[in-house]
């Protein structure tokens, strides 16, 4: 979380919870935000509520299909995090929760760090069947 600009500190924020989701291999956003929730939700309602989060942290439309996602305006459109989160407030606010997250996730593995690959992805389901969603994980 230290660069010299807030676009550098998002990507680099971004790119390490992507890395934390799969260190093996690239996956899609749309797959990684369900392994990542899977160490943030403590309900079947917050699970929703958080993957939602993530769509607009990483890629969501609005109604006219403009893309609205801070990662895709930022990483693939080249958009500066300043010109799309414009208060210094909000952005603070931003840093906070993709922290928090990022803590969240690796305090978990670190805890199990003597699991292997495979029983870490069926502990991820294991955290989501115990909330009540489908443990779909790929």
């Amino acid at each position: 979380m230290d660069s010299n600009t807030d676009t550098a500190k998002f990507s680099r924020a971004m790119t390490l919870l992507e890395y934390l989701a799969s260190p093996q291999e690239y996956k899609p956003w749309k797959k990684l935000k369900k392994v990542i929730v899977a160490h943030l939700a403590k309900s079947k309602t917050g699970y929703h509520a958080l993957c939602e989060r993530f769509r607009e942290l990483t890629s969501k439309e609005d109604a006219t299909g403009t893309q609205i996602g801070l990662r895709t305006l930022v990483v693939h459109h080249g958009r500066r995090l300043q010109d799309v989160v414009p208060g210094q407030r909000e952005r603070e606010k931003l840093f906070s929760e993709i922290r928090t997250s990022c803590f969240s996730v690796l305090r978990d593995l670190v805890q199990m760090a003597e699991m292997t690959r495979d029983e870490l992805n069926e502990h991820r389901k294991s955290l989501l069947a115990a909330i009540g969603v489908s443990s779909e994980l790929e």
